[in-house]
């Protein structure tokens, strides 16, 4: 048992590690700009992380956290695709929010850290519905379900006019996503 805890602890180090330096590189890069020798350095790392994590999963690990062969699988390219695409769109979501509170409304910067507080919530019941939902839906329905609300979200945003109270729309996509 403490053999296979320990594989499966750095199968979880590799796939961690690279994904967090990946952010962190892609965040930090425009801040001090790409020149900077420790951005490519913790890249470079992120990238031998992420090619340990491949060889470890395909060579070494017993139940592996992500088995290479469902790469094969003809849905999955495209679902890997889709949950990239909206993820982004949740991060454009976030600065577009905030960018307009900020900017075209005047908020302070605690009320437009506050206007974004119903996605704490929203995301919370959201995964316990996911986890409640999974065992009566397939997985792509539940995705879908997600797609659906982060383009509604996205729409109402969008559509957000200048001069309306919070409550109307911006409530409602924070509340939405």
């Amino acid at each position: 048992i403490l053999i296979q805890l320990r594989l499966e602890v750095s199968n979880q180090w590799f796939f961690d590690e690279g994904s967090v330096l990946t952010h962190f590189v892609h965040s930090q890069a425009p801040a001090v700009g790409w020149k900077t020798v420790y951005i490519y350095v913790l890249l470079i790392v992120s990238i031998l992380h992420a090619v340990a994590f491949y060889i470890w999963e395909a060579k070494f690990a017993k139940e592996p956290i992500l088995p290479v062969d469902i790469w094969k699988r003809p849905a999955f390219a495209p679902l890997i695709i889709t949950v990239f695409l909206i993820m982004m769109s949740f991060g454009v979501f976030l600065w577009y929010i905030e960018v307009w509170e900020l900017t075209v409304r005047n908020y302070s910067i605690i009320a437009a850290g506050a206007s974004i507080s119903p996605i704490v919530f929203t995301g919370s019941t959201m995964s316990v519905l996911a986890g409640w939902l999974i065992q009566r839906l397939p997985a792509e329905y539940i995705i879908c379900i997600g797609i659906a609300e982060v383009t509604a979200a996205l729409i109402i945003l969008g559509t957000m006019p200048t001069h309306q109270v919070y409550w109307a729309q911006a409530f409602v996509a924070s509340a939405v996503i």
